[in-house]
């Protein structure tokens, strides 16, 4: 969240589950697992309250610009 993301957490029966996946599927999700790896790889322990803000990566950056360019 600190680095400009948003979690969403959906509880939905069985019968909605793939119909829920495919909108979440249509805003580039990122893999949670993968950027908690990413990010303890670079050094990341645990959360600071008073550390500043993070950048977003340049694919972040870029993909923001792709999807403003698209709009």
């Amino acid at each position: 969240m600190r680095r400009g993301g948003i979690l969403v957490s959906v509880r939905v029966g069985d019968s909605d589950a793939a119909r829920v996946q495919a909108v979440l599927d249509r805003y580039k999700p990122i893999d949670p697992v993968q950027r908690g790896a990413d990010y303890r790889r670079d050094g990341w322990t645990t959360f600071d309250p008073t550390a500043p803000a993070y950048r977003p990566s340049q694919s972040e950056i870029d993909r923001m610009r792709r999807e403003d360019l698209a709009a």
